[in-house]
């Protein structure tokens, strides 16, 4: 990515569409962590920024960044409630452990 930084800017479509398939690469890991979690929120919320700036917010691209970023947003509140079983609108499912009872939205009991 610095190289495409370099060579096209910050602010280039090829330049934000590769942090993008960056961020989607770290979020498909199927060992994904809270800390890549919170890399590919960085990534997203640079990305949506300069989407809208230069591009314009009704931009095709720009709503999928929006879209991204919530559902990264989704992941990391499920994991800050504790939530088990719950799916966010990108897929992303925790297995609910035997004997819990989870609703998507509340912590599991």
């Amino acid at each position: 990515l610095p190289p495409a930084r370099r060579s096209l800017g910050a602010d280039h479509d090829t330049t934000l569409l590769l942090n993008e398939y960056l961020a989607r690469a770290l979020k498909q890991k199927p060992e994904h962590t809270r800390d890549d979690l919170i890399e590919i929120r960085t990534i997203m919320l640079d990305v949506v920024q300069r989407r809208r700036r230069v591009f314009g917010p009704a931009r095709p691209r720009t709503i999928n960044a929006e879209s991204q970023l919530s559902h990264v947003h989704e992941e990391l509140a499920a994991l800050r409630l504790g939530v088990v079983g719950a799916q966010d609108s990108s897929g992303f499912s925790m297995t609910p452990e035997s004997g819990t009872t989870c609703h998507v939205l509340l912590p599991c009991q």
